[in-house]
């Protein structure tokens, strides 16, 4: 047994963004590796895509991230649908032509907020209560580079909001990691996908309780 099926067999599994790029590899190693997967996304037919890949064994759930109400419903369904859920994986994620402060509108601004941060927020907040109830949980935050290191190519809206999202996880394995949930944040840099923002791993920082550690892969 390879260390990721030690790990994840039988797993629940919520991955969100799983129509394409990192979310779709990740998502067929998961299934290999023998969890138990539901997949998020706008675009049905990227996500029923990778279904067909995994051979038709994961759930698909069509969800605007960006969207409290459609999140709240779409995490309640695939809880329900898993039968519970171990693994929280927020990979969805975007950004916009728009990047230098000076071409940067309001509009993109919160746009690329809303698309990497709010929604990384939102899927967070509500598996926490079952997390807790349960007394385990594992949060894996998709990042990037950029939010380790601000760069011209992500642009200022993106790397404020991977900067957010780094922070959103240390924050949250620091307050819930005495009750056995665990966050780690993953910061990719670009990759061979084609996505505009997929990335091979090139760092991850795992958050429990008040220890932190960081390493590279990849």
């Amino acid at each position: 047994m390879s260390i990721l099926e030690n790990r994840v067999a039988g797993k629940k599994v919520l991955l969100t963004g799983g129509g394409s790029g990192i979310g779709r590899a990740v998502t067929l190693k998961l299934v290999e590796a023998g969890a138990n997967v539901a997949i998020t996304g706008r675009d049905r037919a990227k996500l029923e895509e990778t279904n067909k890949l995994a051979g038709g064994k994961i759930h698909v759930f069509v969800c605007d991230g960006t969207k409290h109400e459609q999140v709240e419903k779409t995490v309640a369904a695939a809880s329900k649908t898993l039968g519970g859920l171990d693994i929280l994986i927020n990979n969805a994620g975007m950004n916009l032509k728009e990047r230098y402060i000076r071409n940067l509108t309001v509009e993109a601004w919160q746009q690329t907020i809303q698309g990497n941060l709010d929604s990384a927020f939102y899927f967070t907040r509500l598996v926490i209560p079952a997390m807790l109830a349960q007394k385990h949980g594992h949060i894996i935050n998709i990042s990037s580079v950029s939010g380790k290191r601000a760069n011209k190519l992500g642009g200022t809206a993106y790397a404020a909001a991977k900067f957010g999202m780094n922070a959103l996880s240390h924050s949250v394995g620091l307050e819930e990691g005495e009750n056995g949930i665990r966050t780690t944040v993953i910061l990719p840099r670009r990759s061979e996908y084609a996505h505009p923002r997929s990335s091979t791993c090139s760092g991850i920082r795992r958050t429990q309780g008040s220890d932190s550690q960081a390493g590279r892969c990849g």
